[in-house]
């Protein structure tokens, strides 16, 4: 017999994301083999790629990074909004409440939003109107709900051919051991007891390096300005505002809401650097 995770790699949901969504249908208690069923219709399996949504510009097709996933959020006012990611969340509200939740981009946190709202659809309205409500945003016996619903009952199948209950680990694949020594890893070199991989810790730690770079670039052009006019206690402020976020992202142990809490401050630090950049550029074209 094999794990839930397991099986479903067999059924067609990819490996990078099936531990994910095993967690994630339990977390939402959503039957997994409903989200598995939405996986593989929006994402061919869990494919972390933009839809094919007709929007004026912007991403059509193609792998969803974190890169690119922030200049479609930049143009998605203008250009419309496109579906992202494993579970293809399309409506801005949606992207938006992933992105508070780590980032829209990311494989796991997007299958956990879109498995909180199709679990929520279910209990609402039954397994058929909430296919259809994911696809359409009203119930009904759409194609789409038909299609899902008679891909069910073999991913029921799937799912109840599984057995987690044996003590026997022989059977456990390399990869399975690998990616879970991977991960601790991982998480190991980023936040202590968080979700957060090493690569998204050093990317906040790059960020307040190029903010005291720029901080140091304004000093010296305020250098040779009259600084007579400023109060102490604003310089103090500046000051402290930045020792703060220092010590509030390296070397911290945060849980999930602290760090986001850090990366909105610095998100509010570079917009107000910004500011300050362009107003210093317009009084000295020449430097």
């Amino acid at each position: 017999m094999v794990t839930k995770e397991a099986a479903i790699i067999r059924g067609g949901i990819l490996p990078e994301v099936a531990g994910i969504a095993v967690a994630e249908a339990e977390r939402a208690r959503l039957s997994l083999a409903v989200g598995c069923v939405m996986l593989m219709k929006e994402s061919g399996g869990g494919r972390n790629v933009y839809g094919h949504d007709k929007v004026r510009c912007g991403p059509v097709g193609g792998p969803v990074t974190e890169e690119n996933y922030r200049d479609y959020l930049r143009n998605r006012s203008r250009c419309g909004a496109q579906g992202v990611g494993p579970a293809q969340l399309t409506y801005p509200g949606i992207q938006d409440r992933a992105d508070q939740l780590g980032g829209c981009w990311r494989p796991e946190i997007n299958i956990r939003v879109g498995f909180e709202i199709l679990a929520d659809y279910v209990r609402t309205s039954g397994v058929r109107d909430a296919f259809s409500r994911y696809n359409t945003g009203k119930p009904g016996d759409t194609p789409y709900a038909r299609d899902a619903m008679s891909k069910l009952p073999r991913w029921e199948q799937i799912v109840a051919e599984a057995d987690e209950t044996r003590d026997d680990m022989a059977e456990v694949p390399q990869w399975q051991w690998d990616r879970v020594f991977n991960r601790v890893l991982r998480m190991s070199a980023g936040v202590e007891g968080e979700n957060f991989n090493g690569e998204q810790f050093n990317h906040e730690q790059n960020r307040i390096n190029d903010i005291i770079g720029r901080l140091q670039k304004i000093e010296e052009i305020l250098a040779n300005k009259n600084l007579a006019n400023i109060p102490q206690w604003q310089w103090d402020r500046l000051l402290n505002r930045v020792l703060r976020m220092s010590a509030g992202v390296e070397g911290e142990n945060f849980n999930g809401e602290q760090f986001n809490h850090e990366q909105n401050r610095i998100n509010d630090i570079v917009a107000r650097l910004e500011k300050i950049e362009a107003k210093l550029a317009a009084q000295n074209p020449a430097s």
